[in-house]
């Protein structure tokens, strides 16, 4: 959705497209977190959850960083060059 996005050049769409990801691991956190209740005994169901959870968090933290290294590291930052100035100094 980002590429299309970046190819528009638009914040609308790249916005748009921002909300159709959330959208779409909000559904799938919560489909997943019956299956991780009857993947195993009744009485650890709630350690399951807690634990699959916890890495929610952490991929909502480091998915930007790990997204920038990714989508950067091909480009080649180049410093400007100053104007000269008018007065020769």
């Amino acid at each position: 959705m980002f590429y299309p996005a970046a190819a528009a050049r638009s914040y609308s769409f790249f916005l748009t497209a921002l909300f159709i990801i959330a959208c779409g691991l909000t559904f799938l956190e919560t489909a997943a977190n019956p299956y991780i209740t009857v993947l195993g005994d009744e009485e650890s169901a709630t350690q399951r959850l807690n634990f699959a959870q916890s890495f929610n968090g952490l991929a909502a933290t480091l998915a930007p960083f790990l997204g920038a290294f990714s989508s950067c590291r091909a480009t080649r930052f180049r410093p400007r060059k100053k104007p000269a100035c008018p007065g020769g100094s």
